[in-house]
């Protein structure tokens, strides 16, 4: 890299790097992840083929903002992981706790398991920006889901019963790290809903078939949300309405499932 450009405007080339690092990367996922559990079916069955970027390429609003946010998010979870563990609540082998199950095709990883006089509770951490933060009065509906999925799979997979969620929101905007907490306890009936549509997602999968449009769905729509903010919205894919895996070129059907992906 030249010097030059370098000076010029640093804040723009490093912003490239990030969406040529990102870009780089297949949208392929080889499992269901519990952070997309709310996710519009047709979208997660998108992100399970393995699709090449260049003719499918990501929606325009893929941002290095968004990443850097991410990676923003990341460092704020390790510092309130940091504390817990010197409070002596929250474990080294319960810390970023990795769940995979294969008959749902199911993964994800909590931010933790804390434990309180033999009394296991579920640790999220999510990071949002001051304006939320000040009118966050409940867990958002698609974290609630989340922690539900995992109460559900730590029991499944580990045998580790867990009937109490701690959502900890964190406002990344201020220098105190400012906190909110809200205490939710597992449902049953929500983890039948979230099994549910896991068994519906595996049979269109195992079928090679793409979920048709949902209703309440409009991806045509720019403005629709969650449409608008979609990797998946465009011509070549969403807004083609096509069903049939193989009606995409260039993609390939992992039927072996091997676990590849742990990112949430």
């Amino acid at each position: 890299m030249k010097l030059d450009l370098f000076k010029k405007n640093i804040s723009k080339v490093i912003d490239e790097y990030i969406l040529n690092q990102r870009r780089d990367q297949s949208l392929h996922q080889s499992r269901f992840r519990a952070s997309g559990i709310t996710d519009c079916p047709r979208a997660i069955l998108f992100s399970m083929m393995s699709l090449p970027t260049d003719k499918y390429p990501r929606a325009k609003n893929d941002t290095a903002k968004g990443y850097k946010l991410m990676r923003q998010g990341t460092a704020i979870h390790e510092i309130v992981q940091e504390y817990l563990e010197g409070m002596g609540v929250l474990k080294e082998e319960d810390k970023e706790k990795v769940i995979k199950d294969d008959e749902y095709l199911f993964v994800g990883h909590c931010d933790g398991v804390l434990t309180f006089d033999e009394k296991r509770v579920l640790l999220e951490i999510k990071t949002i920006n001051s304006n939320a933060f000040k009118t966050l009065t409940q867990p958002k509906e698609e974290h609630f889901y989340q922690g539900q999925a995992y109460c559900y799979f730590l029991d499944k997979v580990f045998n580790d019963h867990i009937e109490d969620i701690l959502f900890l929101y964190v406002d990344r905007n201020t220098d105190n790290l400012d906190m909110k907490a809200f205490w939710v306890q597992r449902d049953e009936n929500v983890i039948g809903m979230i099994t549910n549509k896991l068994k519906v997602l595996k049979e269109y999968f195992t079928k090679e078939e793409v979920y048709s449009i949902p209703p309440g769905f409009s991806p045509e729509i720019a403005t629709f949300n969650p449409c608008n903010w979609c990797p998946f919205r465009t011509e070549q894919l969403c807004l083609s309405k096509k069903t049939k895996m193989s009606d995409f070129p260039g993609a390939n059907i992992i039927k072996k499932w091997v676990f590849t992906n742990t990112t949430n």
